[in-house]
Order: C-alpha cells, then structure tokens, then sequence
C-alpha cells in the first residue's frame, strides 16, 4: 500500500490543478494500492460512482494524468460546467449521440491517454454498485486498449454524495475523509464485459472496504461512537407494533441501561435490541 502520490499531473492548466490539489489534499487522505498495475500507453479506466468528489480521489491515486468523461447535460446548463469542460479537457459525453462520443473516447485512448468512465452511468443512490453499462465494450475494443478495473471506498456519506437521499444539502463532514483506492489488474478488451468489470469492482470494493480506519479499531468502541454522533438519525425501524422508528439515542440507551430492566420487558419489546448488547 502506497500513499497518494501528487496531484501535479492533469490536463488541467497549472494555475487550476494546483488550487484543486490544495483542496483535495485538506478535505481527503488518498491511500491507494495497485497503482503499479495501470500499464503503458491507452487504457480504459472503470470505477464505481459514489459522489462528485471521485475525481479528485481517483487523480490523486493516479500516477498519469487521467482524462475526465462527462455528461453533456451539464455543459448545456450553466456556463460554469462548459468553462470547467474546456479548460480540463474534459470529454463531453451524449447519450443521444452515441458515435460521437465513441469516436472522441477512442481518439484519446489510442493517442495513449487514460481515460476514466463511470460504467454506471450515474452516481450511486445506496453506496453500492449499480447496474453496469455496456458502452464501454465497445470503446475499448474499437480502441483496441485494455480496461483497468479501480474501486474507490470512503466518499459514501459525504456532501457531494447521494447519502440521505440528497444532495449537498446535509452535515458537512468537519473532519478530513479518508478514501481507498484499490487498482485492479489490465482486462484484455476482448474479454471485458460487464459481467467481468463487475465482478472485479465488486472484489475490488471489498479490498477497498476492508481498508477503513474504523475496523482497524475496537469494532465495539467505534460503534458507540457512531451512534453518539448523529444521536437523532433513525437507524432501523421496529414493526413488530406498527411502525416505531428507533434512533441511534435510543440504542445507545438501551446498550447503557442495566441488564435486569430488560427482564420486565416484553419478548418482542427486546428482540431487536439483544444483538447490539450482546455485541
């Protein structure tokens, strides 16, 4: 495992990449493994969407430059993503014009570039990976290039992520986020189909997940933690009488009352609580 190396290397204009480094380096501590695994010249990069901020994440991981695919969508919006299209180079992609973005996607690829898809399509609404888009068989083919797998952990619950069914609009994180990047090995084009790719980003994800500080440490502390920090957030809800929502607060008090208070309670009343105090 190897730290990030430096966010020097982008098609951006120095007076844009340096500022972002600065950022990213503040809001994120990048740690990657694999990176030695993305060969020489074209190669088609795949990674699971999670949030806005996978950029950054992935680049910082990268010891080339990465070019960034992008939907057309948002270029048509506001002025500010057509400005941020042109001066990072950025691919503008369109579904509606499927030959076009084939044909820019291959150009940069056999001109030796790393391009970067989101094979999903779209950010993630769960944190999980989603279903898989095939587009991306017939770029690297038509290229002529290998797809290299690369699965991100870390970014889920963050601002520019779809945590809490929203948008921006939530508790920033105050302190700095730690992300793991794992590369995965070259997969020839011929054999790159979404059923592959998603079986390696899934075991990629693992790899990824298995990286979090939290389960370096006493798993029992750190869920006590957990739930002391968002003391109101709803973490299940309890059917067995209608429809009782049971906050993090409330388990923490169950976990803290004392034992022999549990044995006036009904059987159903406790069933759901038993796993978090025998933990």
């Amino acid at each position: 495992m190897n730290a990030s190396p430096a966010f020097t290397r982008s098609h951006a204009p120095w007076w844009i990449a340096w500022p972002a480094s600065v950022l990213a380096r503040l809001l994120y501590r990048v740690s990657s493994r694999g990176a030695e695994r993305i060969p020489d010249g074209g190669a088609l990069l795949l990674a699971n969407h999670i949030s806005y901020a996978d950029v950054f994440a992935l680049q910082m991981a990268c010891p080339r430059p990465i070019r960034f695919v992008g939907h057309e969508g948002l270029m048509r919006e506001h002025w500010f993503f057509r400005l941020v299209f042109k001066l990072t180079g950025t691919i503008p992609v369109s579904p509606a014009n499927a030959l076009e973005t084939m044909r820019r996607v291959a150009a940069a690829l056999k001109a030796g570039e790393l391009v970067l898809l989101f094979p999903e399509g779209a950010i993630s609404r769960t944190g999980q990976l989603m279903k898989l888009e095939r587009g991306f068989e017939l770029m690297a083919r038509k290229a002529g290039v290998p797809v290299v797998p690369v699965a991100h952990d870390g970014l889920w619950g963050s601002v520019l992520s779809f945590s809490d069914n929203k948008y921006l609009f939530k508790y920033p994180r105050i302190r700095r986020t730690h992300v793991f990047v794992a590369w995965g090995e070259p997969i020839p084009a011929e054999t790159a189909t979404t059923a592959t790719v998603r079986q390696a980003l899934l075991d990629l994800g693992c790899e990824a997940f298995s990286e979090r500080p939290q389960l370096k440490r006493h798993l029992g502390r750190e869920l006590v933690r957990r739930l002391a920090r968002r003391p109101g957030r709803i973490e299940y809800v309890d059917r067995t009488a209608g429809r009782i929502p049971i906050t993090a607060a409330k388990l923490l008090a169950a976990a803290a009352a004392p034992r022999p208070a549990f044995r006036s309670w009904p059987v159903d009343r406790t069933d759901y609580t038993k796993p978090w105090l025998e933990a």
